[in-house]
């Protein structure tokens, strides 16, 4: 009994430098969830060396290390799309979220096997793109280390005569449209080419009813949208906000991930009266009820939440008059009126394609 204890002692011994790095890396939407199990099993062996036996390792307290591969030297690939951490200014970490109800001394990232030797971890991301590191390090260091891997972008399923194809999103199509991007300081989301157009991007529809919105917007006058930001290359949040030079669009000085536009269905926009005389002029007014009803035609509409991304808009789809000659009343969202950046939603197809 003494031999065999001495032997399992040995063989746990050796498991303290057992780490399972699990390469393959999962592709996810930004915003679920993540589940991930950790097994942890004592093994007894005999002389030779062969498993005789093995049995769950119960009870036994595991801790899980979420770290966010930040990358210094602007590898786009690896944080999705865009870069701009450095050791003194990285973004908030990911939140763990407990996956069932937690037991005795246990927490969100330390949770006790079961009978089964299984501890089972669920974790939110916070709409961040990029590649997440997830390890499940267990207190007693005879046990194994897990590692996994989670790639956090937007993907789409579509349905392509029963099989499924997965589209992500798509830089907007500037055909000469709307205002140049070149506009705007958006410093921490630049291409290469340090043009702030990493957050133009968008799913299939959105895109589809923004070129529609500009074009049949400059068709009328010559005038032009100003679409500031959309959404990241690989998806999740345009994770800041900040001021914006001599447009102060934005006046979040640092990480506000709330205030952010998920996904690539929502857009901000410069308020279209700002360019024509102003909130409250005839002219002004009159180019803003326009906007509202090229909105509609297109597939979009304004936001019921404020800029913080939770906060209800007050007055939402007020009833104002309409200053366009012969259409009457129109449905115009009050708060938005007076706000120099809207923000609009696009989720669905355009009407006019469907």
């Amino acid at each position: 009994m003494t031999r065999t204890i001495l032997i399992f002692f040995f063989i746990a011994i050796c498991l303290s430098a057992t780490v399972h790095d699990n390469t393959e890396v999962r592709r996810i939407h930004p915003w679920e969830y993540d589940t991930f199990e950790y097994h942890a099993w004592w093994k007894v062996v005999n002389e030779q060396g062969v498993v005789t036996s093995q049995y769950p390792a119960v009870n036994q307290w595991v801790n899980m290390i979420i770290t966010e591969d930040s990358d210094f030297n602007n590898n786009y690939d690896n944080n999705g799309g865009h870069s701009h951490e450095n050791p003194s200014d990285e973004r908030p970490s990911q939140k763990a979220v407990a996956w069932r109800a937690l037991g005795d001394g246990e927490t969100v990232v330390r949770l006790k096997t079961d009978s089964t030797g299984t501890a089972i971890f669920r974790w939110k991301g916070n709409n961040f793109s990029g590649k997440v590191t997830t390890q499940f390090v267990p207190e007693d260091i005879r046990l194994p280390i897990e590692i996994f891997h989670t790639e956090l972008r937007y993907v789409e399923y579509f349905s392509n005569g029963g099989s499924y194809s997965i589209e992500y999103l798509n830089h907007f199509p500037d055909y000469g449209d709307t205002k140049p991007p070149q506009r705007h300081e958006d410093s921490r989301h630049l291409s290469t080419s340090n043009l702030p157009i990493i957050s133009r991007n968008g799913t299939e529809n959105t895109l589809a009813s923004l070129v529609l919105l500009a074009k049949y917007y400059r068709k009328r006058d010559g005038s032009m949208l100003d679409y500031i930001r959309i959404s990241l290359e690989k998806g999740g949040c345009a994770d800041n906000k900040q001021l914006a030079g001599g447009t102060p669009a934005y006046q979040y000085p640092t990480w506000q991930y709330k205030a952010c536009n998920p996904i690539g269905v929502e857009l901000d926009v410069e308020n279209p009266a700002i360019d024509h005389g102003g909130v409250g002029t005839v002219s002004g007014d009159t180019d803003y009820g326009f906007f509202i009803q090229l909105l509609d035609a297109v597939g979009c509409k304004l936001d019921k939440f404020q800029d913080d991304g939770v906060s209800g808009v007050p007055s939402f789809l007020d009833d104002v008059p309409n200053t366009i000659p012969g259409l009457g009343p129109i449905k115009v969202n009050a708060y938005w009126h007076t706000q120099p950046v809207n923000r609009v939603v696009c989720s669905v197809a355009p009407k006019i394609l469907q």
